[in-house]
């Protein structure tokens, strides 16, 4: 009995959920990987004075079929690898070029 509970889940791999937990759900809303005018416009706005202007068409490209959470986690890395400069990195560009995404399946 759930009674006036709210459940709130998300996941990137609703696939390998089990049919009876999907039963449970009253509603389901899914939103797609965005575009590439979608991600340029996000990485605009999260950006500002971060870039050039010129680089944020190279950021759209290097993040095709990523998801905003992965977009901002990959943000985060970046930035944090950046402040200890650990990576050896100088700038958002080149750790996107050089960052790898993976998901576990």
């Amino acid at each position: 009995y759930w009674g006036d509970c709210i459940f709130i889940a998300a996941t990137n791999m609703g696939e390998s959920l089990d049919a009876a937990i999907w039963r449970r759900f009253d509603k389901v809303i899914e939103f797609q990987i965005p575009d590439r005018a979608q991600r340029r416009a996000a990485l605009e706005a999260r950006l500002k004075r971060k870039v050039k202007a010129e680089q944020y068409d190279l950021l759209a490209d290097l993040s095709s079929g990523l998801s905003f959470s992965e977009i901002r986690m990959a943000m985060e890395c970046e930035s944090r690898a950046l402040r200890t400069q650990a990576s050896g990195y100088t700038n958002f560009t080149q750790a996107m070029r050089n960052a790898t995404i993976t998901t576990s399946a």
